[in-house]
Order: structure tokens, then sequence, then C-alpha cells
């Protein structure tokens, strides 16, 4: 099977799709008209919708072993072993079968193309500062990417949720000086929706980098807010942008607590940026996420569960943020006509 290359943001997009009692799965490249789909018949394997349901059962039609694939941008789903064999591993997570037995299995990965033709992974993976790689967006920093499994969450039971974050270190530019590095900001950033990727903020609004018009390469943003402190950008809940597993987010309590957990995994297996000041700040629907997080984190730092450690939480912040609609809905019309800043919106 050949799949096209991917350039930057034309990243691989699993759309599922029904047709009245069938259902099938595309594999597209999202903006790629020569990418090509991949059309899957019916089996049994395809009425199973868990993991141990999955594992235990077998197609009618090849007397094969059912496999169970996780995957971030769809659903995790049951496939035949045929079916397996032909979705990209760094896409699709699937299970061992005997046919792949053996085998070393590749880290669940998503891939950013780069003009070179390379591509640069995003989990686990840190690159260093002025490092060949770093070029991708910005290199004048140091960056940290990957997953943040959040074991300890009462809304994680099943052990299958992992959030991804990319972090950009402060830039070394002359600004806004520090004289110990523990006491750069650290800004975790989270942008609302519901739904919507943090890491689309970072590409296009304040990260240190923008996407070009040609979608293959980009430019330095000279505004990042990397110019001032150290930012995350974090896709959550599970389900948005590249963060995958268990999406049964529902309320406040469920994001706060999913968030919590990411942080103690995060400053666990970064130590070095524990006592850095954090501040959670976002936009728009963040008007939700933001207090919720950080009065998690609050919460937890007065009584610290086992293994658990205090986090350095500073401050935090919301632009535009959607907090009570039915507040804010009423007074749109007055803010077009008589605001203080005194722009007419509407003529």
């Amino acid at each position: 099977m050949k799949f096209a290359s991917i350039t930057i943001l034309g990243l691989l997009s699993l759309v599922a799709a029904k047709d009245g009692d069938n259902s099938s799965h595309h594999l597209r490249a999202s903006g790629d008209s020569n990418s090509e789909n991949i059309f899957l018949g019916e089996s049994n394997c395809h009425g199973l919708h868990s993991e141990s349901s999955c594992a235990s059962a077998t197609d009618t039609e090849s007397n094969e072993a059912c496999v169970w694939c996780k995957c971030a941008a769809v659903p995790s789903s049951c496939f035949t072993q045929a079916e397996a064999d032909t979705l990209p591993s760094g896409v699709y997570d699937c299970a061992a079968s005997s046919s792949s037995a053996g085998e070393i299995e590749e880290p669940f990965v998503f891939d950013f193309g780069l003009k070179s033709g390379q591509t640069l992974q995003l989990r686990e993976k840190t690159n260093e500062q002025g490092s060949e790689e770093g070029e991708f967006c910005d290199s004048s920093s140091k960056s940290i990417s990957g997953y943040m499994d959040i074991k300890g969450s009462k809304f994680d039971q099943s052990g299958d949720k992992h959030l991804f974050f990319w972090m950009f270190e402060k830039r070394d530019n002359g600004n806004h000086v520090y004289d110990n590095a523990e006491d750069i900001p650290l800004v975790v950033w989270l942008t609302g929706g519901p739904g919507c990727s943090s890491t689309l903020a970072l590409l296009t609004e304040n990260g240190p980098c923008s996407v070009n018009p040609d979608g293959a390469t980009t430019s330095v943003n000279p505004h990042s807010w990397t110019e001032a402190a150290h930012v995350l950008w974090l896709d959550q809940p599970a389900g948005v942008g590249f963060s995958y597993g268990d999406e049964n987010d529902s309320g406040e309590e469920m994001v706060g607590e999913d968030a919590y957990y990411f942080f103690q995994a995060f400053f666990q297996t970064h130590p070095e940026y524990a006592k850095n000041p954090l501040y959670i700040i976002g936009e728009s629907y963040a008007g939700h996420y933001v207090p919720s997080i950080s009065h998690r984190i609050w919460k937890g730092n007065q009584n610290l569960c086992k293994d658990c450690i205090e986090v350095n939480f500073s401050g935090l912040a919301i632009g535009n943020g959607l907090t009570a609609p039915e507040e804010q809905y009423p007074w749109y019309p007055e803010m077009v006509w008589n605001n203080s800043h005194g722009i007419k919106v509407v003529d």
C-alpha cells in the first residue's frame, strides 16, 4: 500500500464515515488530492467496540484473530488482521498479533513533514537549542514534545488517556533576563472551543513560529510568548488535537482532575521545570478550563496525594473568555454600538 507524502499541516487525518448499515474507514493525507483511501469490507470484528472483546474474537471469514488498533484521530477500532497490516504504525497503534510476533513495535507517533523530506516525530522528543530538527519551527530555544499519561486521575480508570504537549523554552534573546533559570515563568496555554487544539495556537497565534502560505515551511514569530517565558501548549481533554484515549470528560471537574495529573507526570518527568512559577492561561472556552484546572492544582497542593508533588502554581489569566454565555450574549449588541473603545463595529 502506498501512502502519499505529507507536508506540514498536511497531517494524516482519519475520518470514519457511515453508509447505511455499512461502516467504512477512510485514510487520507489532508490537503493532498493524490492520497489513497482504504475501504474496509464488512467483518464481525468491526462490530466490537472494546479492546477486551476484540482481543478474544476471531474474524469468521479469515479465521484469524481480530486486532484492536488505537488511534487519536478517530475512536479506536477493531480490525481484521489483514486490515491492521495495512494501517500506518505512525497513526494506528495495533495490538501485537501472530503475524507481527518477534517484530519490535514502533512508538505511537505523529509526524510533521519537513521541507527536506525528513520527518519530525512528536513523541518523547527533545530538540536542543540550535539543532537541525529545531529549525522546523524555532531553533533558538529548546523544545520538548510528547505525551503524558495521567495515572492517578479518578476519571482515567482504564489508564488509556494520553495528553499531548509541545513546549518551547524562553528564547535566549537578552530580553526579560532572569538571574536564575528557576525564576523563568512557565506558561501553559489552553485553546478553548471546546475541542480546539492548543497546537493550532502554537503554529498560528502566540507560538514561536507561523506556517507559511506554502504549507511546507515556517517563519519565526518575533512576537512569540517565548520571548518572555517558557510556554507549554497542551491539547486537552483526551480526544482534542493529538491527545487520545477515553473521551469521557463531560464537565469542569473531569477536565481539572485530568490536567492535574498531567502536571504531576510532567514535572516528575522533567523536574528541571518543577520550581518555575506556573501560570495557567487560555482564551474563549478556556474561560472554563483555566479556573477548573487552577482550582484543582490549588486543592491538590493543600492535601498532596501519595507520590504527588506540590505544583508551584503562581497565577492564571483568561483572554476573551466564554464563562457565562447566558450573561455575556445579551451584551453583544451593546458592545457593537457602544463599546468602551469608541469603535463602531457596525455602521
